[in-house]
Order: structure tokens, then C-alpha cells, then sequence
């Protein structure tokens, strides 16, 4: 039962379509993170789900936008297996 559970829970999408921007052009999908739903954590790896058709992607992060004191982040830049982009703008 454990087992099941813990799966679940790292199958469990992060973010949905509807929460995020598409630019076809760029292939990336964008959002301010204040738009995002209150329990969204910045982490490594991210899932993202279209409701519609229940499909997942998952996104790995490569790269954090950070100010030259490296004090502020500007923002995380994760990239999924077929080179589809996804930038958490932190405003």
C-alpha cells in the first residue's frame, strides 16, 4: 500500500496547460509564478498535465535567471525530453 502511494504522489502533476502561456514560435510554455496555483513549489523536475487529454510531460530544470549579485532570481528554465521549454518567471 505504501509502495502505491508514494508512486502516486511522484506521478502527481505539478501544474496544468490552463496555468501556463504557449508560444508556438519558441515552443515554450511560460507563466509568472504569482499566477500559479498557492501550493506551487519551484523544484528540479516538474510535471505538467493537459486535463483535456490527460497526457503528462515532464520538464527538467537547467538553468536559473539570476541577477549578477546572484541575490535575485529572475526566473527557472526547464526543458522536457522533446526539447519543449518551460519558464517559471519569478515576478
Amino acid at each position: 500500500m505504501k509502495a502505491s502511494f508514494i508512486l502516486e504522489a511522484l506521478n502527481r502533476p505539478d501544474l496544468s496547460v490552463h496555468h501556463l502561456y504557449w508560444n508556438s514560435d519558441t515552443k515554450t510554455f511560460s507563466a509568472e509564478i504569482s499566477e500559479l496555483p498557492p501550493n506551487f513549489q519551484v523544484k528540479p523536475t516538474l510535471i505538467v498535465m493537459n486535463p483535456k487529454t490527460g497526457n503528462t510531460r515532464t520538464f527538467r530544470q537547467y538553468k536559473v535567471d539570476m541577477d549578477s549579485t546572484h541575490e535575485d532570481t529572475y526566473g527557472w528554465r526547464y526543458r522536457s525530453d522533446d526539447n519543449l521549454e518551460l519558464l517559471i518567471i519569478n515576478d
